[in-house]
């Protein structure tokens, strides 16, 4: 087994509790380029890794926003979460968002029903290149590395699949 990759936050003074919940996200892989990306969840963070032999090298990441440290946890100066979901196409990352940038870890834990109804197209250099406004809630996503179209499972007021092309 070969370890690779870093936290997003690399502190002493963050419990493990608070790294395991905060930590948590989201991966996606894209096998044309060998492309692994993660997102964090309670956080806006990405980090692209670019596979090299058995090991995964850090290409690009985002920053990630002001936080302080107190007591082993971390809190984050502006409201708001990651991402929910990850797909990679052939020339683009996309990500499903929550419109609302006041959402937070809490108001997903109380509701689940909280869903985004956003989708946010990358360039692979980590820049956001067209955000798409699905005005309904966004269940799940997926992407084709050989093209550039997304399918997404979302409810209108039944589920419904979409195709989207960029």
């Amino acid at each position: 087994i070969y370890y690779s990759g870093k936290f997003p936050i690399e502190s002493s003074e963050i419990s493990e509790r608070s790294k395991s919940n905060r930590f948590q996200g989201v991966t996606a892989y894209n096998p044309v380029n060998e492309i692994l990306l993660y997102s964090t969840y309670s956080f806006k963070y990405m980090a692209l890794y670019k596979r090299e032999g058995v090991r995964w090298n850090l290409i690009k990441e985002t920053k990630v926003p002001d936080y302080t440290i107190k007591n082993g946890n971390i809190k984050f100066e502006k409201k708001g979460i990651g991402v929910s979901a990850v797909t990679m196409t052939k020339n683009y990352i996309v990500t499903a968002e929550y419109e609302d940038k006041n959402v937070t870890e809490k108001d997903l834990r109380q509701n689940n029903y909280i869903l985004p109804k956003i989708l946010c197209f990358y360039d692979y250099d980590l820049t956001i290149r067209k955000v798409l406004e699905i005005g309904k809630p966004i269940m799940r996503i997926g992407g084709n590395t050989d093209s550039d179209t997304i399918f997404a499972i979302i409810e209108n007021p039944d589920f419904e699949i979409v195709s989207i092309s960029y």
